[in-house]
This record gives structure tokens, sequence and C-alpha cells, in this order.
């Protein structure tokens, strides 16, 4: 039994810090968010709701792999399992990082959309408005996702050249985008300037 306890005592330490720092950084959401919620609750304006509505599941996944990668140094993993988890927890950060910014474009929409509503009286720019913001949203969306995947890719040494070969398309086809959307984002931005 002792002979047991020695041969499994790292892994089990190991174990155990880990879980203790997701059980951690849930305690940590849970703060954050229940505090967010109250000043949201109080302010009244839009902003603050959409925020800790939109960024409450992104920011779940985040703090978790974050409070692992900073976990990890201080485990005693056999060799051959430290990298592949530091490896896991590196691409669900990338995944984690880009859906919260995919929440704060969301958050973005939810502030025009309150900003300009169409359920007025004479609500021709603000539906043309909201139309353009959610064409936007939408290119922006599949431009993250793009990027995304790329620089996923990109940590694979095998298939590194593909993930480079995919963020230098999405480089161009954002420029490509851009350039057709210049006229729509002129008119966003002196539409949110009146």
């Amino acid at each position: 039994m002792i002979d047991f306890l020695k041969t499994w005592q790292p892994s089990l330490v190991s174990a155990g810090i880990l879980i203790g720092s997701v059980v951690v950084a849930e305690i940590v959401h849970a703060i954050i968010f229940a505090t967010g919620r109250r000043i949201a609750s109080k302010s009244g304006t839009t902003i603050d709701d959409s925020i800790v509505k939109h960024s409450y599941k992104p920011s779940r996944a985040v703090l978790p792999l974050l409070a692992l990668s900073l976990a990890l140094p201080a485990t005693y993993l056999p060799a051959n399992l430290e990298p592949p988890i530091r490896h896991a927890v590196i691409l669900g950060m990338i995944a984690s990082v880009a859906w919260l910014l995919v929440a704060f474009i969301n958050v973005f929409e939810d502030v025009i959309s309150v900003e300009y509503r169409v359920d007025v009286k004479d609500n021709l720019r603000a539906r043309k408005l909201q139309t353009q913001v959610q064409v936007l949203r939408r290119i922006a969306v599949v431009v993250i996702s793009i990027v995304t995947l790329s620089i996923m890719l990109m940590t694979f040494p095998s298939i590194r050249q593909f993930g480079v070969s995919l963020f230098a398309s999405a480089g161009l086809a954002g420029l490509v985008v851009a350039m057709a959307a210049r006229p729509t984002l002129s008119s966003l931005i002196a539409g949110v300037q009146i």
C-alpha cells in the first residue's frame, strides 16, 4: 500500500492542483458575474447588461483554462503527459478568446439595436443601420473563425504551413471584404455619429 502511494502520490497531487485551480477559477467567475449583474442592474444602461449577458459563457471557459495554464508548471505530471495537456489548454484558450471576441461584437449589435429601434414610427434609417450591423457582425464572425482556426492549426508542427496559408488567405479575404464593405462602414459610422 505504501509503495502504491509513493508511485501515485505525484499524480494525485498534480490532479489535486489542476482540479483546485479549476474550482478557484469557477468561484472567481461566479463572484465577478454576481458583482457584474448587480452593477448592471443598478446602472440601467444597455451596454452593462449586454456585456454580462454575452461574456458569461465565454469567460466561463477562459478563466478555468487560464487557471490550468498557470497551474500546470506546479504539477508533477509525467514527461509524456504534460505536453499534450498543455497543448490542449492552449487550443482551448485560443478558441475561448475568439468566442469572447464574438461576444463583444454581439454587445455592439445590442447597443445599436437599442439605440436605433425599429418598433417606432419612421424607422427606415434604423432598419437600414441594423441590417448593416448584422451583415458586418456575420462577416466579423466568419473572419474571427477563420483566423482562430488558422492560429490553432499553426500550433501543430506537422500542419503549421497549412495554418499559415489559411491565415494569409483570411488576411487577403479580409482586405477584399473591407474594400467591398467600405461604403457600408462609412454610412454606418455616419449613422452612429448622427
